[in-house]
């Protein structure tokens, strides 16, 4: 049975901790770095809320200076793992989003990819079922500094994010395992967030097949949207990845209404009431006169600290038009409730102040 919920929002608890897991071990904690080449693929999951539903700033406030910023679990059997961290340089950043990469293996996925507050990420990963294996996860937050200066002309205004969109592309269908797949934006544009997609087969029948990845790269003058993807156990099911990319000019001077400011943090979903349905979806929609910049998913269980249950992972996270879609699907059966949140980061668009 699926649940789709495209309603009312919902207060959730907040995580005060930076770094948690079911087991912690001494030593654990959160090893910090910015982006350097943006050359890490990360996979992620949350599993914290934030406490205030919608998040607006200022009228005035633009957008400047994008940047990725990356953040380390330790390498251990810990499951599942949990990273929230804020976007670093100072307190008038917020983070659009965020990707995540987990240590190759089938028995690994996402959970959550979402987050806590406007300047703050959370990105998690489980195990499908118990293993003494060490893995590791790392966490790219996408960062843009905030600002109350309005973008004033040429050149001032061309490290301002403006003109944004959205791409996608899909790989080869076919039943092999792995899959990475990339998407880039267009000419000198950078990407500062995106999602992914596990493409079903025309049957509809569900692959055993989850993201192990998905990260913003620029590289030789390109930048984009990089997925990866396997199956938990092998299956002649044809499948194809998807990865979707939400691209900005941040590099010229455009005269064009279609630079983004006024942050908005949408949860227009509730948390999808926990149940043991096989498949849940969730739709975060922008309202009017409002455009996509980000956002991400959550999936809960009754544990520990909201943890999914394991077997449950997420299949889709994604901009769809102006919304953000997410499904998560039980890739094993249990009996245990869970629920799902999606959540959409939106901004408006205006013109840049010429100026004398």
């Amino acid at each position: 049975m699926v649940e789709a919920h495209h309603g009312r929002l919902s207060p959730r608890p907040a995580l005060s901790a930076y770094y948690w897991a079911i087991k912690p071990t001494r030593g654990d904690m959160v090893r910090r770095r910015q982006g350097q080449g943006w050359g890490r693929l990360l996979v992620g999951i949350c599993a914290s809320s934030i406490s205030v539903l919608v998040f607006a700033s200022p009228a005035s406030a633009y957008f400047r200076d994008f940047y990725p910023f990356f953040v380390d679990s330790p390498l251990n059997s810990d499951s599942p793992k949990t990273l929230i961290e804020n976007c670093p340089r100072d307190t008038a950043e917020l983070q659009l989003g965020r990707g995540g990469f987990l240590t190759a293996g089938s028995n690994l996925g996402l959970t959550r990819l979402a987050d806590q507050a406007s300047d703050k990420g959370l990105v998690g990963a489980a195990e499908l079922k118990p293993d003494d294996r060490k893995w590791h996860l790392n966490g790219q937050l996408f960062c843009v500094t905030r600002t109350g200066d309005p973008p004033a002309g040429s050149p001032a205004a061309a490290v301002y994010l403006k003109g944004v969109y959205t791409r996608r592309s899909e790989s080869a269908r076919n039943s092999d395992s792995p899959k990475e797949h990339r998407v880039r934006c267009f000419g000198r544009d950078v990407a500062i967030g995106g999602g992914f997609r596990i493409v079903r087969p025309p049957s509809g029948k569900e692959p055993r097949a989850v993201a192990r990845g998905i990260q913003v790269f620029k590289s030789g003058g390109e930048s984009g949207v990089r997925a990866v993807a396997h199956e938990t156990k092998p299956s002649d099911l044809s499948w194809s990845l998807a990865p979707h990319a939400i691209c900005a000019n941040v590099t010229d001077f455009i005269d064009t209404k279609t630079y983004a400011s006024s942050f908005m943090l949408r949860n227009p979903t509730d948390i999808i009431p926990r149940s043991s349905s096989t498949v849940k979806e969730g739709l975060a929609t922008c309202p009017p006169g409002r455009v996509i910049i980000g956002g991400g998913v959550e999936i809960f269980g009754d544990g520990p600290l909201n943890a999914p249950p394991r077997g449950v992972m997420l299949t889709e996270s994604r901009p769809f038009n102006n919304e953000w879609y997410a499904r998560a699907v039980e890739i094993d059966s249990t009996d245990k409730k869970w629920g799902l949140q999606t959540r959409a980061v939106c901004a408006s668009q205006t013109g840049p102040t010429l100026g004398t």
